[in-house]
């Protein structure tokens, strides 16, 4: 049942609780649900161990560790934009949510300490304010922590193929009963091969992404099996049988904790890291006195012995704690945090300057005291939103489901769309409504950094309804559709109209939701009005029956129409891009796994089916090139993350030796220049 051990209480009203099995997680329970971001960076981190090379012949030559070190650098590296997407996003989230945070807190303190004439400080705090540095600390503290977390796995990897080539042959020479029936069965079994190398191939296709702790379990276990099943007269082909299949699944087990641990951990410090960011920000502008101090936090009940002397503790914003760090995590898995205390009782009240309209908005003036000199010029920062705009007659509603038509003399992406109208307020931090502003602000984003790039190559076409989801979902990240119904009082229209919706993928990030987007609007693009088709679907096929002798009259009279209509160079462009998708590694590679990934060889077929027809692959194609022409990070580590699950989206190699045939079907349609 365990014991309980119950603290002292501190000044903060924590009750430090202890209460634990044997084998449970020292500071956070195993079953525990993951956050987004938490199963985010758990699935890259899964997708980087199965990754890491495990040659074991290869380690046993002369160089060979070196060589396998090198080899397991080269497959970190690759997942490095993956993890710093993943921490990123975090880290401006958390930055997000203080602001917030610091605003309410603000609007408190002051209110406590002092009012001034309207609107008082506290009323201008709540007005909210951001800090213009988000992004750039962002990438910097995710690109520095990637680059750390990769080293780390990396010199890991290293110390366990080390080990492992070590304990061959000390377990070889043991003389522990456990030890000798496994290499007696692995001489039984493999009497031309070194006990020892047998040894270290049978555990080490297991030891890719463990620590070496972990991979020594992995070992103890093995033998353990071996001695017992020796015993039990088992014969030697049965044991390494049963012990390969056992240690397997046990090290796939370790591997999902350790995953699961270090997403835990580094999603948590990104949290944090991104909460101190801001309050150092505002500390430098002034709205925080110098005398603000952080407090270490820690949660109510099953704290462990190392965070518990830590609660309570308070060290200024810019300052380490006791214990070195300048924020939580204390140790892996920590569930720790810090809050700020603003000490605005020994800090001058701010006042407060301007009228309020456009052109002279509310300010805040921080106070005196406490405000460093380098900073003065900060001190009149305006902190509110402009004014809103004066109010103009309202445009007549346009009929339910039919989208106006795009202005002619306008066809940016952004007037090509519809989107969702966004909080008028700032949406509570985690709400619904936040969550949906995140979401239609990130599509927002991939439109305007599109308009420069792209013309929307019809004016007739009406706009695009966009449509975001909000329940997470298990397969489709977005749909496309080219022809609707809708209804307005009481009518019923089916004219064509169009609409992408996009939702969030279970565990999903947001470049992956943009991906989504932008491949959406790559069939946007594709799509034929009034035909209800796609002009690549339209134009290989039509290429295909023209070179198919066995093709009768009236199917290559129609092809031959489609292709003079759409122009001869623009049908080969499209032949040519598709037969060279279809030379690729990564479709390859798509259509084995989905060959083994359904439960019937029928639905296989249909996916694949679909997943490599022109206008799927067109959809693909055009997102890949969204990230890259836009140099959009979180979007480009959406992609390499799919092209490493399944090669559904292509490797850069792949893409740079596609991408000119792409670019010359984008300008002979009209849609880049």
């Amino acid at each position: 049942m365990g014991t309980v051990q119950v603290g002292k209480r501190t000044g903060w009203g924590r009750l430090p609780l202890f209460k634990r099995t044997s084998g449970q997680q020292a500071f956070r329970k195993p079953g525990d649900e993951l956050s987004e971001a938490e199963t985010s960076m758990t699935d890259v981190l899964q997708l980087l161990f199965e990754a890491m090379p495990s040659d074991i012949e290869q380690m046993f030559a002369s160089d060979g560790l070196q060589e396998a070190t090198r080899e397991a650098t080269a497959t970190a590296q690759q997942f490095r934009p993956l993890i710093e997407d993943v921490l990123r996003q975090q880290f401006i989230r958390s930055q997000r949510e203080a602001e917030d945070e610091l605003a309410r807190l603000l609007s408190r303190a002051y209110s406590a300490v002092g009012k001034a004439t309207t609107p008082t400080p506290s009323d201008v705090a709540l007005m909210g304010f951001r800090f213009d540095r988000r992004n750039i600390e962002a990438s910097a503290y995710a690109r520095t922590r990637a680059g750390e977390l990769i080293t780390n796995m990396t010199d890991s990897q290293r110390e366990i193929m080390r080990e492992l080539v070590t304990d061959a042959y000390t377990f070889q020479n043991s003389p522990q009963a456990t030890a000798r029936a496994l290499f007696d069965a692995l001489r039984e079994t493999s009497p031309s091969n070194p006990a020892a190398q047998e040894f270290a191939r049978l555990f080490g296709t297991n030891m890719n992404g463990l620590t070496a702790r972990y991979e020594q379990a992995v070992i103890n276990r093995g033998t353990s099996i071996a001695a017992e099943l020796t015993g039990r007269g088992v014969s030697a082909e049965k044991i390494v049988e049963r012990v390969e299949r056992e240690t397997a699944k046990y090290a796939d087990k370790l591997r999902r904790a350790r995953s699961r641990t270090i997403a835990r951990t580094e999603i948590l410090r990104a949290n944090n890291e991104g909460r101190l960011a801001t309050f150092r920000n505002a500390q430098d502008r002034g709205l925080l006195p110098e005398t603000a101090r952080k407090r270490w936090q820690t949660s109510s009940l099953d704290v462990c012995p190392i965070c518990v002397p830590l609660n309570g503790q308070l060290a200024p914003i810019k300052e380490p704690f006791d214990n070195g760090l300048m924020t939580p995590p204390a140790h892996p898995n920590c569930r720790c945090s810090f809050n700020i205390v603003p000490n605005v009782e020994a800090y001058q009240v701010p006042s407060v300057s301007g009228s309020g309209v456009e052109g002279d908005p509310f300010r805040l003036n921080p106070g005196g005291r406490g405000l460093r000199p380098e900073f003065d010029d900060m001190a009149n920062t305006p902190l509110t939103p402009p004014a809103p705009p004066t109010p103009s007659a309202a445009p007549a509603p346009a009929l339910a489901g039919r989208p106006e038509a795009i202005p002619d003399q306008s066809r940016t992406v952004t007037d090509s769309l519809r989107l969702p109208n966004r909080p008028t307020k700032p949406p509570t931090p985690g709400s619904a409504t936040a969550m949906l502003d995140e979401r239609i602000a990130a599509i927002q984003e991939v439109a305007d950094d599109l308009n420069e790039r792209v013309i929307v190559p019809n004016s007739t076409l009406d706009v695009t309804e966009v449509k975001v989801g909000l329940r997470p979902t298990k397969t489709l990240g977005g749909t496309f559709a080219y022809n609707g119904t809708s209804t307005s009082g009481g009518k019923v229209f089916d004219d064509p109209w169009n609409e992408i919706k996009v939702n969030m993928r279970e565990g999903g990030t947001l470049g992956e939701f943009q991906t989504s987007f932008s491949h959406e609007f790559g069939h946007r693009l594709d799509y034929k009005p009034g035909g209800r088709q796609f002009v690549t679907t339209d134009l290989y096929e039509a290429m295909r029956v023209l070179d198919d002798p066995t093709a009768d009259f009236i199917q290559r009279a129609m092809a031959q129409d489609l292709v003079n209509e759409q122009g001869q160079e623009l049908a080969e462009a499209v032949s040519e891009l598709i037969e060279a998708v279809k030379d690729t590694e990564s479709l390859r590679r798509l259509i084995v796994t989905a060959e083994s990934s359904f439960s019937t060889p029928k639905a296989a077929r249909d996916w694949i089916e679909y997943a490599t027809s022109p206008h799927e692959t067109w959809a693909r194609l055009f997102a890949q090139w969204t990230a890259e022409v836009t140099g959009n990070p979180a979007m480009k580590a959406s992609i390499l993350k799919t092209h490493l699950r399944d090669g559904y989206q292509w490797s850069d190699a792949e893409f740079q030796a596609i991408r000119p045939l792409l670019e010359r079907v984008l300008r002979l349609r009209g849609i880049i220049l």
